[in-house]
């Protein structure tokens, strides 16, 4: 047998987007977007917790000035 790759499927109103489930997240924390579909927005997505914000960096889900 082979392996198996499992994936998710994403429902964006009239778009179907198809992408591995084992994919990274490709977040961007400053953008004012939420770019991996999660319903979470910049700094209150999990997935930028430490990184780079508009005015700083996010923590506890917020961008806190250096």
């Amino acid at each position: 047998g082979g392996t198996s790759n499992p994936a998710e499927t994403i429902l964006l109103g009239d778009q179907w987007i198809l992408r591995p489930a084992n994919s990274l997240p490709d977040e961007r924390c400053h953008d004012g977007g939420d770019d991996d579909w999660d319903g979470a927005i910049d700094c209150a997505d999990p997935d930028c917790e430490g990184r780079a914000c508009r005015t700083g960096t996010c923590l506890s889900g917020v961008c806190a000035a250096p």
